[in-house]
């Protein structure tokens, strides 16, 4: 009974440990470290123009209005909005890899910088990724 219980607790140590290092990691990683192409933000751009002006302007989500609504929050529950809710006339009829392009703009109309990769469409590596629009003071 000692062995087992001994044993259990040095499992359940070690899935803290990697529980703890896996937080640290996701902690880090913010779209102040570019997380989509300068090539995928300009495709958004164009999107943008044909899909989305009709019924945004540039204001609705950007500076100060999108730093409330999300900052802090994972990047996923960005894309997952924007999936399930836009367009406005017609949610969900883009692909993901539009929706993507579409918040790649968004990140870089807040001054988000780009990055190598293009902003994924997975929403558990989205999750990973939390949205920051201004580096903290250390």
């Amino acid at each position: 009974m000692g062995w087992t219980l001994a044993f259990s607790l040095c499992i359940l140590a070690g899935a803290r440990r990697a529980h703890a290092q896996e937080g640290t990691q996701d902690s880090a990683r913010t779209t102040l470290s570019g997380v989509f192409t300068a090539e995928q933000a300009s495709r958004g751009r164009d999107l943008y123009a044909g899909v989305c002006t009709s019924c945004h302007n540039a204001a609705s989500h950007t500076g100060v209005t999108f730093a409330n609504s999300w900052g802090g929050r994972r990047l996923s529950e960005l894309f997952m909005f924007v999936s399930e809710k836009m367009p406005k006339n017609e949610p969900g009829s883009l692909t993901p890899e539009e929706y993507a392009q579409a918040v790649a703009y968004i990140l870089r109309m807040n001054g988000l910088p780009a990055g190598e990769s293009e902003l994924p469409t997975d929403t558990l590596e989205l999750r990973r990724i939390r949205i920051e629009t201004v580096r903290k003071k250390s």
